[in-house]
């Protein structure tokens, strides 16, 4: 009798609090229906349909229509992790129907399903702000006025240190910290212990003035105008380093260190040691937040040591930390390295050894003292074109890995040249066709030297270069993302670059490109002959401006006819009108697609329609630096030619 009784109050338990969660769910604002991810799919693919015909307004319908389902699936307790892809496939869509001219005004993809941009992204996102360029007039600059006030009060602990768990060494690390609330400085947490004298500790002091200018920048938003997001902020608050535009780590780290030649049987930091320590030690080593504060990122960064001092002693291996550490030995703190890998080989380390006996120094140039780029050079040097090809050729499918794992691209081969993109195979062999003749365009420009003798055989890049072709806005947005950490600008639709052993031209490739009648002299050949052209200045280290405008001057005389060419001089008056400084262009302070048409016309005027750029090429390939080499090809300095040229537009522009 008492189990039943206890049975019974228990159902009852039961039921009542089956009838109270019935009650809470029918007042919960949930909606009765949330739409599926296939659903959603449908309403991008419509939409993408809709625009490429050309019919904006249908197209609008289904981007709120997908948008709408983004929200209604993100209300559920677990969205599915597709809904990552599909947002980025409706800012795509959003992002190609603004370029169109359609009224976009007050749709926004939902912020909280993935990296890709948004088109109003929240005022308290990490990522607010990021690449967008400070506004004019009465703006605060973040590379010209804050970076120096955090470098002098908080360099010490925690731009180049970690204090606290507490790490800033990047405008990206600093919004991901939390520590800045944007369009709110008087309650931002940097504002707050600065305020209260909390910090800086050890006696120092911010200045009245300095923090009314951090909480002047936080209440505009945050924003940031020093190129790439990832550039140390040491690098910024030390002032502006010619030669850079958000591509470079920064030269401040290589201001010390001289590259010296080898005598036959020394050990060679770049192919013997680089590439031990990329494999063994960076993982611990090589990021933002390192172990003991010891990064290896960079050679400066190697020799520099951490926390427990210096790692190497040049000229004496034995009393070495790097060499302690690796064998176990001399007492150290800690436990022998790499950690939780197996012991290097004795072989190995005793070739570490040697290499610090004999002075610990640098044999190949790479920039920013960039351990990967130094272990790749290394490569370029030592191995033959041949096996360099192979090995740029296995890196670059790798590499496309990381931005589209989930997709097997088609790939193409002209010698030296790679295409790999997601799209048709027949596509892919017709784009290998254009860039093919394109290359071939490039060395016979390039290949002409002082006596005026073109040479077709010029081997513009040992081992070869690949170009990346995407089929849709929103896998290019992806590898932009990745190479950049940062969100696509708006309106970039190619670009070049370096990665480890992988020199690129990348570029989204139109419905209409595959379609012309005359693809030698369309915008497809336009924008792969730039995007080469750029490699072709990189890889020998020149700064991403000027490898842009290079390859913008090339592309502008190789193919005149281009719409892409016409559009360039029909922009530049705007393009040149937000161009204030020669630091705007240097530093990658002004919008990207402003410096790409001011660089070229610039670039355009120096070489004299390219005959110069040979000569320049030489000079590089003579192991001049860029800067030694511009003056002796060009005359001048970068910043003193662009100021005097800039001007000199201005005023043109001013009477038109």
């Amino acid at each position: 009798m008492t189990q039943r009784c206890q049975r019974e109050r228990f159902l009852d338990g039961v039921n009542a609090t089956i009838v109270a969660l019935c009650v809470a769910a029918a007042c919960m604002a949930v909606p009765a229906y949330a739409a599926s991810p296939r659903e959603i799919k449908a309403a991008i693919d419509t939409g993408e349909n809709c625009a490429k015909d050309g019919r904006n307004d249908d197209a609008i319908a289904h981007l709120k229509e997908a948008v709408q389902g983004l929200e209604e699936a993100l209300a559920g307790d677990r969205p599915p992790s597709s809904l990552r892809i599909l947002a980025r496939r409706c800012t795509a869509l959003l992002q190609q129907l603004e370029q169109a001219g359609a009224d976009v005004e007050g749709i926004t993809v939902p912020s909280g399903v993935g990296s890709s941009a948004t088109r109003k992204m929240p005022a308290d996102s990490p990522q607010a702000g990021l690449g967008v360029p400070a506004a004019g007039g009465g703006g605060v600059s973040f590379a010209r006025d804050i970076a120096p006030v955090l470098v002098r009060s908080c360099g010490g602990c925690h731009v180049n240190g970690k204090k606290g768990e507490f790490h800033i060494p990047t405008y990206a690390a600093l919004m991901q910290s939390g520590a800045v609330q944007p369009g709110v400085g008087q309650a931002s947490r940097i504002v707050e212990v600065i305020a209260s004298g909390d910090m800086p500790r050890g006696g120092g002091k911010v200045a009245a003035d300095d923090l009314a200018t951090l909480i002047r920048w936080i209440d505009m938003g945050a924003r940031y105008d020093g190129g790439n997001p990832t550039l140390p902020i040491a690098t910024l608050g030390a002032g502006p380093q010619p030669g850079g535009n958000g591509g470079d780590r920064g030269r401040a780290d290589m201001e010390d260190v001289q590259v010296v030649s080898l005598k036959p049987g020394e050990v060679s930091f770049a192919v013997d040691v680089a590439p031990v320590l990329i494999e063994s030690c960076l993982a611990c080593h090589g990021g933002l937040e390192t172990e003991s504060g010891f990064s290896m990122a960079s050679f400066s960064r190697l020799l520099r040591g951490g926390g427990s001092g210096p790692a190497i002693e040049p000229g004496n291996a034995t009393d070495s930390l790097l060499v302690q550490k690796i064998r176990g030995t001399g007492g150290i703190d800690g436990q022998r390295m790499p950690l939780g890998k197996p012991p290097l080989g004795n072989e190995i380390i005793a070739r570490i050894a040697k290499w610090i006996d004999e002075g610990g120094r640098l044999d190949v140039a790479a920039a920013g003292g960039d351990l990967r780029a130094i272990a790749s050079a290394g490569r370029a040097l030592h191995l033959t074109d041949e096996e360099l090809r192979m090995v740029r050729q296995d890196a670059a499918r790798g590499y496309w890995r990381q931005f589209l794992p989930d997709e097997s691209p088609q790939t193409a081969i002209r010698g030296g040249l790679m295409v790999i993109g997601n799209l048709p195979a027949g596509r892919v062999e017709a784009i290998a066709e254009v860039a093919d003749a394109c290359w071939g365009e490039l060395m016979e420009r390039l290949g002409t030297g002082k006596n005026g003798q073109g040479s077709s055989d010029v081997n513009l890049i040992k081992g070869g270069i690949t170009l990346y072709a995407f089929a849709k806005s929103y896998d290019f947005s992806e590898f932009w993302l990745i190479r950049h950490r940062a969100d696509r600008p708006r309106g970039i639709t190619s670009t070049a670059g370096i990665s480890g052993d992988v020199i690129y031209a990348a570029l989204l490739v139109a419905d209409s490109a595959l379609d012309e009648a005359d693809q030698k002299q369309g915008d497809l050949a336009f924008l792969i002959t730039r995007e080469l052209g750029a490699a072709v200045f990189l890889a020998r280290g020149a700064p991403m401006w000027f490898a842009e405008g290079a390859g913008g001057a090339l592309a502008a005389d190789a193919v005149p006819r281009a719409p892409l060419a016409r559009a360039l001089r029909s922009d530049f008056p705007e393009a040149i009108g937000e161009i204030s400084s020669p630091q705007d262009i240097l530093v990658g302070r002004a919008d990207p697609q402003a410096v790409s048409t001011v660089t070229t016309a610039f670039i355009d005027r120096l070489s004299s329609s390219g005959a110069k750029l040979p000569a320049f090429l030489a000079a590089l390939d003579a192991g001049q630096g860029f800067e030694e080499a511009f003056a002796e090809v060009f005359r001048n300095t970068p910043e003193a030619l662009l100021e005097g040229w800039l001007m000199q537009e201005g005023r043109r522009n001013r009477r038109r």
